[in-house]
């Protein structure tokens, strides 16, 4: 018996979909860490120019700030793929639900070979506009 609060009823499409968004996450964190770097050594080349020593407060003061915005960009990180995930499986949960309803529904069909009550889905799923079609339908072969 499935639990009210199991969001992962289509396993195998739903991590599909949260791995896809958690990509697209780190991919960006990625291009972002990579632009830091270039600006950070962009200014530190500028120090190196103008004949700064490599202990100068410039430099520390660089690297105070390369350091921050990694941790800062880090914690943004995982705050934005717990969001994303959770606001995934949520969603994937409402397009998963008919088609695991769906495969229920007609999988008793087979196996029966009676026409159950008129399908049904949760009010807050997607694919609201196909229950219509598919009861029409089934009303039809009856």
């Amino acid at each position: 018996m499935r639990s009210k609060f199991n969001f992962l009823i289509y396993p195998k499409f739903q991590l599909a979909l949260i791995l896809t968004n958690t990509l697209t996450v780190a991919i960006n964190l990625f291009l972002v860490f990579f632009q830091n770097w270039k600006f950070n050594h962009h200014f530190v080349e500028m120090g190196e120019r103008i004949g700064l020593v490599p202990g100068h407060a410039y430099f520390k003061f660089l690297e105070v700030q390369r350091n921050e915005l990694i941790l800062y960009s880090s914690i943004g990180f995982l705050i934005t793929f717990l969001v994303s995930s959770l606001f995934f499986l949520v969603i994937s949960h409402r397009l998963a639900g008919p088609i695991v309803r769906l495969r229920s529904y007609f999988k008793d069909i087979s196996e029966t070979g009676k026409v159950p009550e008129p399908f049904q889905i949760r009010q807050q799923d997607f694919f609201q506009d196909f229950i219509q079609t598919i009861n029409q339908a089934l009303k039809r072969l009856k």
